[in-house]
Order: structure tokens, then sequence, then C-alpha cells
């Protein structure tokens, strides 16, 4: 009798083998990346500072004017600024000329 449950306990274990080989792929491939990517997004986010040019997850082009408690003034042109929310920057873009090859490279 005994030797009917430890080769019951086996097979569980083995049943749930390709459950946890899915649960380990599926966090190596999907959680892991992501919360690498939220980190440093918010690494960029608390390192922005008034004047850095930022686009925004729209698609609006503008400089930082104020930086708030809750978000940030950016100024999009002359005479207007627009507040938005910290998560709401996607991408700081470098000090380059607006021309170079680079900068169409980013924005895309």
């Amino acid at each position: 009798m005994g030797g009917q449950a430890a080769g019951q306990g086996a097979s569980f274990f083995a049943s749930m083998m390709p459950l946890f080989l899915i649960m380990l792929v599926f966090y190596f491939l999907v959680i892991r990346p992501q919360s690498k990517k939220q980190k440093e997004h918010q690494k960029m986010v608390d390192e922005l500072k008034k004047g850095d040019k930022v686009i925004i997850s729209g698609g609006i082009y503008g400089t930082i004017a104020e930086i708030l408690p809750s978000g940030f003034k950016v100024k999009v042109a002359e005479n207007v600024n627009i507040q938005i929310v910290k998560s709401a920057v996607s991408v700081v873009v470098p000090e380059i000329e607006t021309g170079n090859k680079e900068l169409k490279e980013i924005v895309k």
C-alpha cells in the first residue's frame, strides 16, 4: 500500500512539471523584461530636469518648463504650456541638430 501512495505522489509532480515550466518561461519572456523596461522608464522620468526636450506619448514634442509634484509643465509653442503627468513622457530627445539623421530615427 505504501508503494502505491508514493507512486501517485510522483505522478502528481510529473504531471505538474509542464505547468511549472510554462510559468517559468512566461516569467523570463514576459514579466521580467516588462518590469525591467518599467524601471528604466521610471529612472528616465526621475532624471528629467527643466529644459529637457521630450516627446509625450501622444506624439507632442516640447521642452520641460517646470517640474511639478504630480507631473510637468511642457512648453509646446510660444506662450503655450501644457500640464502632463510624469508617465506621459515617452522619450527624452538628446541635444542634437534637428536635421540630423539620429533625431529622425528617434522620432520614428
